[in-house]
């Protein structure tokens, strides 16, 4: 069988996170996004990991999203240091929506949940004091703004309709998905904006540009080709970009790409949708290539039962006699040098 996709398939579409787990395993690509296997609802956690990444990271947007979105509607941009009851409205969101959290994603202990509460206020303390700064030179318009997607409640209301983008990739009109975090309009340059993806949990470093074949590298390449595609903003000089690690735990640092490395990285990212692109429509979906051992096994997959020991054995799948080309689409995609660039250094 052909596990590939057709144009005008419902699948035919990309996002940021589907293009993450096709680089990260192209197997669980297929498990996930062809196959629909649904991912398991939950995890067992030791109390200090809780709330886990995806729910830190839910809080935090959740957060960012309601203050931001009040602000505006309240016309109390640029923040001020000396607005104290815009800075204790802050907190007061904050404790909302994490009691909100709480009954939904219940905490081992009452130590654990006003651990990490105190956590909390102290990023926001800290995320205001700096946001009071940034505001000085950049004023936000638009939060958790959707394309592709339909709108519900913790979008941006300021477009009820789904914005709808198209990217061309190898001559195809493909559909694109995508939530941008926040949105930016330069006080003093017209026609200069920024994205921002914001990182609650780790380091900034992580993010850095030098490491351009870092999928995370080029998600915000992606969100700038969404942007510009999708002509909310008529005109745009110039769009700047970065990774706010918003939290004591990311140092508040920020990794940002500069109009030099701007042309690279644009390029790097159209061969690498053009590759992941071309491997889906062909049905290409190889077992966590160019790794030793699965990330799986430091991290917790949501798919590692199904995979069973294939990952740390040397078995191959046995594909049917039609599809011995696609075995060599595999071998001329892992010799691409782009592909096996981002490869090695995500072995380092």
């Amino acid at each position: 069988l052909s596990w590939g996709i057709k144009e005008g398939d419902k699948k035919c579409y990309i996002s940021n996170s589907k293009l993450n787990t096709f680089l990260t395993c192209p197997f669980k690509y297929f498990i996930k996004y062809i196959l629909g296997v649904k991912e398991r609802d939950e995890f067992e956690l030791f109390p200090d990991e809780w709330p886990d990444s995806l729910i830190k990271g839910n809080i935090y947007h959740e957060i960012y999203f309601q203050y931001f979105k009040e602000m505006r509607d309240k016309n109390k941009f640029p923040l001020s240091d000396k607005d104290s009851k815009s800075k204790n409205r802050l907190q007061d969101i904050g404790i909302e929506v994490f009691n909100e959290f709480c009954k939904t994603n219940k905490p081992p202990s009452q130590y654990f949940a006003d651990l990490f509460l105190e956590q909390l206020k102290a990023d926001l303390n800290e995320w205001y004091n700096l946001e009071v700064e940034d505001q000085k030179e950049w004023i936000p318009i638009y939060f958790e703004l959707p394309f592709g997607f339909k709108y519900k409640e913790n979008a941006d209301p300021e477009y009820p309709d789904p914005i709808q983008v198209q990217l061309d990739i190898n001559g195809e009109k493909v559909s694109v998905t995508a939530y941008i975090d926040r949105i930016d309009k330069h006080k003093k340059d017209p026609g200069r904006y920024r994205i921002t993806d914001y990182k609650s949990g780790k380091p900034i470093k992580e993010y850095k540009y030098n490491d351009v074949n870092n999928s995370n590298s080029f998600q915000l390449i992606l969100y700038s080709e969404i942007l510009k595609k999708s002509e909310i903003i008529k005109e745009i000089n110039q769009i700047d970009l970065r990774y706010y690690a918003s939290t004591f735990k990311g140092k508040f640092e920020e990794a940002c790409i500069n109009a030099g490395n701007y042309d690279y990285n644009t390029n790097l990212n159209d061969k690498i949708l053009k590759s992941v692109y071309s491997s889906i429509k062909d049905g290409i979906f190889i077992l966590n290539p160019g790794k030793n051992s699965c990330s799986a096994f430091y991290k917790k997959c949501p798919y590692m039962e199904i995979c069973g020991d294939f990952r740390y054995k040397n078995y191959g799948f046995k594909f049917h006699e039609n599809n011995k080309d696609k075995l060599y689409k595999i071998k001329e995609i892992i010799e691409n040098e782009w592909y096996s660039i981002w490869w090695s250094k995500r072995q380092r």
